[in-house]
């Protein structure tokens, strides 16, 4: 049986004056996956709720200024660096996965797709108005992001349960796992470097 995992949002937002507007270039290209490419706006909610996670420890290190968590090393990198680099590899990783499950001749059923249908209604509604905006993120961009999500578990389970193999759990299939950085090394990634680093995490989806 599946577990499906829902992500988690806070309801909050960053104005800037002068500064990268997300909105401005959702159809810039950010990523390409061996020839299928990637836009800001299909990272969006990624981005939305990588942003929200962090933010979240930020208003509890210094609540007044929530930034100065933000631009903290941790293990020799700045803490807005790493949550752009998590960002990537959440989407890679439910990406590749996806991709599997579809090469597997994995589908969901009509059932399956209106429970992905019913969580991102109840996500959506719990995102801000300016997040939406922000990021690009539609009822419908989130609907296909869990059901990306959700087909990549299937894959999991599938290949857990047909491979032949005892050996191997579900943690071999996260991101530090044998499995998947064995799948994963079968991919080409580029990152457009061009533009992701025009985002600055932390200023993009939170409004304070």
């Amino acid at each position: 049986m599946l577990t499906f995992i829902i992500f988690c949002v806070s309801a909050c937002s960053l104005k800037g004056e002068g500064e990268f507007a997300l909105k401005d270039h959702l159809d810039d290209v950010v990523l390409k996956i061996n020839d299928a490419e990637f836009t800001f706006g299909d990272l969006g909610y990624y981005i939305a709720n990588g942003e929200a996670a962090v933010e979240a420890q930020a208003l509890v290190y210094n609540q007044d200024n929530p930034m100065e968590y933000w631009n903290k090393h941790t293990n020799g990198i700045f803490i807005k660096v790493q949550t752009s680099q998590n960002v990537l590899d959440n989407f890679i990783r439910d990406a590749i996965l996806a991709i599997e499950a579809k090469n597997q001749g994995l589908s969901l059923s009509d059932a399956e797709k209106e429970n992905c249908k019913t969580a991102a209604e109840g996500m959506f509604g719990q995102l801000s108005s300016f997040q939406k905006e922000a990021a690009g993120i539609t009822l419908e961009s989130l609907q296909r992001d869990i059901e990306n999500a959700y087909l990549g578990q299937m894959y999991v389970t599938y290949k857990l349960e047909n491979d032949g193999s005892d050996d191997y759990t579900a943690s071999d299939w996260q991101l530090d796992g044998v499995c998947y950085k064995g799948l994963l090394s079968q991919y080409k990634i580029k990152i457009e470097n061009k533009n992701w680093e025009k985002a600055e995490f932390g200023k993009m989806t939170i409004e304070r």
